[in-house]
C-alpha cells in the first residue's frame, strides 16, 4: 500500500481495529507518542490528528459535521460556564441540544421517516433525502458532546474546558469514536489535562484486553456468525425449528462477544496510551432482572439515558407516583431502541426491554416474599435462566432485518422439533455447536476467574505479554486465515 491509498478514503475498506493496517498504523503511532509524551500539549496534539486521521478513513467527509458538533459544543459549553443568569444558559443549552439532536434524527432517521409516513413520492423530501449516509460512530460521538454540554448546564463540570484542541480530541479520541464508550468528559477531560500515566499496570491491562477482545472477536463472535448464525437469520424460512433455536442463542452469544471483545480492544488500546475508558460489560449473562441485565451491559449507553432521560422525567411525572415511574422506563428503552437504529426491531427490542423492567418494579416486593420461603441461590439460579431466555428472545428481533423477517424465525421455533433434524444439524455444524458452548461456558464464568487469569497474566514477564499479543494476532490473521466482520455495534 502506498502513501496515497494510505492517505485516501476508501468506502469499502474502512480503517478497523480488527485489521492488521490499524495494528501497524497504531505502531507507528505508539512510537511518536512515546517521544512526545512528556509534554501534555504535543502529546495531545499527535492524538487529535491521528484521531481525526482516524475518522477521516472510516467516514470520509463527515469528518467536516464531527468537527461542527464539536466546535459548537466546546464555545456553548464556555458560554454557559461564564453565564450567571439561568434563562442565558438555558437558551445556550437549547442551542446544544437542537443541533446535536437534529444532526442526529437527520441523518439516522430521516429514510425511516419519510419511508413510515409514505412520503418517498414527495419531491420535498426525495431531494433532501437522496444523498444521506449514516456517518460512523454519529450516535457516540453526538451523545458524549451532549454528555458535555448537559453536564456543564447542571454544575457537574465547574469550569468547562477552555482549550478547543482539548475538547475536539475528547470528542474524537480514537478508541472510542466508533463504538464507545460514551465516555464522560468529567473523566477523561482531566486525563488529557493531566501528565502522561503508562505504569506496569496500565501495560499489563492494555496486552491482557487487547489478547482477550481480539480472541472474543475473531474465534467466537465471526465464527458463529459466518459458520452458523448469520445463515439462519438471512433466511429463517428455509431451516428448521432447531436450527432456528440454536441460532436464537447463538445471536445473544455472537453480539455479545463482538461489542465486548470491541470494548476490550478499544479499553485495551487507551490503557496501552496511559488512559482509561470505562467499562461496558460486567458479565450480563449472570443478571437475574431484566434491571440487573442493563446495570452490566452496554453500560455508558444505560448511564447516559437514565441520567439525561429516565431521571429528569421520572421528576417531572413524580405526581403521578408508580405510574410516572413506569411511563420514564418505557420512554427511556423506547429511546434505547432507536437510538440503535432506524428500524422498528429495535423499537420491539428496546420496548420488550422496557416492559420487563415494569414488571420487575411491579413485582419487587412479591420476589422479596418468595425468596423468604425458599433457597435464595436457587430461585437467583432460576431468575438467571429465565433473564437469560427472555433476553435471548428480544435479540432474535434486534439481529433480525426486519418484524416480517423476526415473526418467520419466531414462527420456525414453534413449528415442531424432530429429533432427526438435530441429528443432521450436528453432522453438518459441530464445530460451530462447540464454539457456541465454549462461548458461554466464558459467558456465565464467575467473574473472579476472570480477575484470577488476569492476575496470572499480569505477573508474567512484559516481554512475554508482548509475546502473547504478537503470537494471538499472528495465530488469528494469518494461520487461521479468519475472514473478520466489521463490528456489530459500529452501525450505530
Amino acid at each position: 500500500m502506498d502513501l496515497v491509498e494510505l492517505l485516501k478514503y476508501n468506502p469499502g475498506n474502512p480503517l478497523l481495529f480488527n485489521s492488521v493496517l490499524f495494528f501497524a498504523l497504531f505502531s507507528v503511532l505508539y512510537l511518536v507518542f512515546t517521544i512526545v509524551s512528556t509534554h501534555i500539549k504535543a502529546r495531545n496534539t499527535v492524538l487529535l490528528l491521528f484521531s481525526l486521521y482516524f475518522y477521516y478513513k472510516i467516514s470520509g467527509e463527515y469528518l467536516g459535521l464531527l468537527l461542527i458538533i464539536g466546535i459548537v459544543d466546546y464555545f456553548v459549553g464556555r458560554l454557559m460556564s461564564k453565564e450567571e443568569v439561568l434563562w442565558k444558559k438555558r437558551l445556550f443549552l437549547t442551542v446544544s441540544v437542537l443541533v446535536n439532536v437534529g444532526v442526529l434524527l437527520y441523518f439516522k432517521y430521516t429514510f425511516f421517516i419519510v419511508n413510515q409516513f409514505g412520503l418517498q413520492s414527495s419531491q420535498f423530501f426525495s431531494y433532501f433525502t437522496k444523498e444521506i449516509l449514516t456517518p460512523v460512530g454519529i450516535s457516540y460521538y453526538i451523545f458524549k458532546s451532549l454528555g458535555y454540554t448537559l453536564a456543564v448546564y447542571r454544575g457537574e463540570i465547574e469550569e468547562s474546558e477552555n482549550n478547543i484542541l482539548t475538547y475536539l480530541l475528547y470528542v474524537s479520541f480514537f478508541p472510542t469514536i466508533v463504538a464507545g464508550p460514551i465516555s464522560k468528559a468529567q473523566k477523561l477531560l482531566p486525563q488529557f489535562n493531566s501528565p502522561t500515566n503508562i505504569t506496569r499496570e496500565n501495560l499489563s491491562k492494555g496486552f491482557f484486553l487487547l489478547i482477550t477482545g481480539t480472541m472474543k472477536k475473531v474465534l467466537i463472535a465471526d465464527f458463529i456468525a459466518l459458520n452458523f448464525v448469520d445463515r439462519v437469520f438471512e433466511n429463517p424460512a428455509l431451516f428448521t425449528s432447531f436450527e432456528c433455536l440454536l441460532a436464537g442463542y447463538g445471536a445473544f452469544l455472537q453480539i455479545y462477544f463482538d461489542f465486548s471483545g470491541y470494548t476490550d480492544i478499544v479499553r485495551g488500546i487507551a490503557y496501552l496510551l496511559g488512559f482509561e475508558v470505562e467499562e461496558n460489560f460486567r458479565k450480563p449473562f449472570l443478571a437475574n432482572s431484566v434491571s440487573e441485565f442493563w446495570r452490566r451491559w452496554h453500560i455508558t449507553l444505560y448511564t447516559f439515558l437514565s441520567e439525561n432521560i429516565y431521571y429528569p422525567l421520572s421528576f417531572g411525572l413524580r405526581r403521578l407516583k408508580q405510574f410516572g415511574v413506569h411511563i420514564a422506563i418505557m420512554v427511556t428503552f423506547f429511546i434505547s431502541g432507536l437510538w440503535h437504529g432506524a428500524n422498528l426491531t429495535f423499537v420491539v427490542w428496546g420496548l420488550i426491554h422496557g416492559a420487563a423492567i415494569v414488571f420487575d418494579t411491579i413485582f419487587r416486593n412479591t420476589r422479596k416474599k418468595i425468596v423468604a420461603h425458599i433457597n435464595e441461590k436457587v430461585f437467583r439460579s432460576f431468575e438467571v435462566l429465565v433473564t437469560f431466555h427472555l433476553i435471548t428472545f428480544s435479540f432474535i428481533i434486534f439481529k433480525s432485518s426486519s418484524l416480517d423477517s423476526a415473526q418467520i424465525f419466531i414462527e420456525k421455533l414453534f413449528s415442531g422439533f424432530k429429533i432427526e433434524h438435530a441429528e443432521k444439524w450436528f453432522s453438518f455444524y459441530l464445530t460451530p455447536f462447540l464454539v457456541m458452548i465454549g462461548g458461554a461456558i466464558l459467558a456465565f464464568l464467575p467473574e473472579g476467574l476472570y480477575k484470577f487469569f488476569y492476575v496470572k497474566f499480569a505477573s508474567m514477564h512484559w516481554s512475554a505479554k508482548a509475546a502473547a499479543l504478537l503470537i494471538i494476532i499472528v495465530f488469528v490473521y494469518q494461520v487461521l486465515g479468519a475472514t473478520t466482520l466489521p463490528f456489530v455495534y459500529i452501525e450505530f
